[in-house]
């Protein structure tokens, strides 16, 4: 008996200090975003007499996602939407202990998550179609940043940027060029692809993505801490009482 009382206040006294361990987290949050679209054009053969340009196609597309899931993986909310040419696109989930946000247009965008338990991930992607000009070099430039809160393991939240750029060149294969930008805290940075044609005008693409990411072991409600700590008085009261009865009985038997 006494070998199972005793595992009972160990059980509650590891559960107690695991629900109140200083390094507990109450919530985590990650956001990504990009904006200031750029481009700079340098002409490759100024004997060619035609000037560098670059051409934006109307077949534009952007895409969003969101979803939240428990802690052992199954959803509890997803949402998406997706649009071709100018329309913004927006998705959003609010439950209350989880917040998900991404807007998206074909050149800027941003994904966020905040929760206080549970897997959230928000997605965006835009694509944007454009022409070369004969010899013509292109860099494409954005504005990027990344914040994440602290955590660690097995807690996690972490944002990325990217950038991702192709054109064909004469044997019709698809040159790319891509950089990003992640971050388990902050940062911020300028994400540039350089892309370029020959002879002839070129097609290429632009893929633009942003993402949050976050994952949290949910933290006790003050409820189940004050059903613990009672457990633990009456763990303890009737344990007291126990050693009183055991060294009355002592006695008497002297």
């Amino acid at each position: 008996m006494k070998t199972s009382l005793h595992a009972a206040i160990a059980t509650l006294l590891f559960a107690a200090m695991l629900g109140a361990s200083p390094g507990a987290l109450a919530q985590l949050s990650a956001t990504s975003s990009f904006d200031s679209f750029a481009y700079q054009l340098i002409d490759l053969n100024v004997c060619d007499g035609i000037d560098p340009s670059v051409s934006f196609l109307d077949d534009s597309s952007v895409n969003g996602w969101a979803l939240l899931r428990d802690i052992n993986g199954a959803v509890r909310e997803s949402v998406q939407d997706g649009s071709r040419g100018e329309r913004p696109v927006q998705v959003r989930i609010d439950t209350g202990d989880a917040y998900l946000a991404g807007d998206a247009t074909p050149t800027s965008a941003s994904s966020l998550v905040t929760i206080r338990g549970g897997i959230a991930d928000t997605n965006t992607d835009s694509f944007l179609g454009f022409v070369l000009a004969p010899y013509t070099q292109v860099t494409f430039t954005i504005d990027a940043r990344a914040t994440a809160s602290a955590a660690g393991s097995p807690n996690y939240a972490f944002a990325t940027v990217a950038v991702n750029g192709t054109v064909t060149d004469e044997d019709g294969n698809h040159i790319l060029e891509t950089d990003g930008l992640s971050s388990y805290l902050a940062s911020s940075d300028t994400l540039s692809v350089t892309l370029r044609s020959a002879g002839v005008a070129r097609m290429g693409t632009l893929e633009f993505a942003t993402a949050a990411h976050a994952l949290l072991q949910p933290v006790p409600e003050p409820a189940s801490m004050a059903m613990l700590v009672v457990g633990l008085a009456v763990v303890g009261g009737y344990a007291r009482r126990r050693s009183a009865r055991g060294a009355y009985s002592r006695a008497v038997c002297m």
